[in-house]
């Protein structure tokens, strides 16, 4: 059986690695690199930063064990850092659960991708189907043909875009949020700290999450942080006011963390079009598929919209198969 497999996340990772050697796969991706939504960014003298997916759990025990061997070899370990919740007038420690990062963000989705066949910077415009067997549309004109099954890892909009015309799950119309997300650098002058947190979940206001990249073992000249911006102040982006949402998610962190903004040597941005489901999904089976017409569908989207439920859509995929 030829796969071809659209998106290079940890669902695709995940489907990738169960599936073994049973079929022959390919790997299509926009981007430039793998990963997804576990993202990172390396910046040139300032340092890396996380700025997709900050952590995941491991609740399942096959989770666990496709871990294990990464934790071993240091390629996934521990965040030992700080976590905090910030309430309109209140502050408390975050629950004690066990939150892992990959090292860098992205080198999970890198190993159990590590064996396959994987074509970045392709973007796939469109699906034909001739006698049974998919042809997929590169953006560029290229026509890779003659799959049997395409497994679509993508956000569910981006997904019916490219199978409307052959089906229509009622899952593809699963809504997600945005989330603008700005990376700051700057040089931390001796202060009081007033905020004991490396990173918080932040219950009120433009922002939901900030973390300092160095608490995870990140590289850095600068303090490095990562904002993510609550989905009612993401909604509004546009390329327009990009620079003004900077400013004022940075300006809200230095107000709620009581440090001052100064020497800020780097301010950039990345929006998520589609960041998390609206609301959690969790069903018997985390994936869809249509068989008469050699389709499916995996994403965290279908499995809770962590981390951990975009492993086991794509695992749970690989075993029906």
């Amino acid at each position: 059986m030829r796969i071809a497999v659209l998106g290079a996340g940890i669902s695709s990772a995940s489907f990738v690695h169960h599936l073994g050697h049973s079929a022959d796969v390919t790997v299509f991706d926009k981007a430039r690199g793998v990963g997804g939504r576990m993202a990172h960014r390396l910046v040139k003298g300032v340092g890396d930063f996380d700025h997709g997916a900050q952590f995941f759990t491991a609740r399942t025990k096959a989770f666990r064990n496709t871990l294990q061997p990464l934790i071993d070899s240091q390629v996934v370990s521990l965040w030992g850092g700080n976590i905090g919740y910030l309430g309109r007038a209140s502050q408390e420690a975050a629950s004690q659960a066990e939150r892992y990062v990959a090292n860098p963000s992205n080198a999970l989705v890198k190993k159990l991708l590590d064996s396959v066949d994987l074509q970045l910077n392709r973007r796939i415009i469109g699906l034909r189907r001739i006698n049974d067997h998919w042809s997929l549309i590169c953006s560029d004109g290229v026509e890779y043909v003659d799959f049997d099954l395409v497994v679509l890892s993508l956000p569910p909009a981006q997904a019916m875009n490219l199978i409307k015309d052959h089906w229509e799950p009622v899952e593809a119309a699963i809504e997600m949020e945005p989330c603008f997300c700005v990376m700051l650098g700057y040089k931390e002058e001796p202060q009081p700290d007033q905020l004991p947190w490396d990173a918080a979940f932040v219950a009120d206001g433009i922002i939901n999450w900030f973390a300092s990249n160095q608490s995870k073992g990140r590289s850095g000249d600068l303090t490095c942080i990562t904002l993510h911006g609550a989905p009612i102040f993401s909604k509004s982006f546009s390329e327009a006011n990009r620079g003004q949402m900077e400013k004022e998610i940075t300006d809200e962190f230095f107000r709620i963390t009581g440090r001052q903004a100064k020497n800020i040597v780097h301010c950039s941005s990345h929006f998520w079009r589609y960041a998390k489901p609206r609301e959690e999904v969790h069903s018997e089976r985390p994936f869809v598929i249509n068989k008469d017409v050699g389709l499916a569908l995996i994403g965290d989207y279908l499995a809770g919209g962590r981390v951990e439920g975009g492993y086991s859509s794509g695992r749970a995929l690989a075993a029906s198969l």
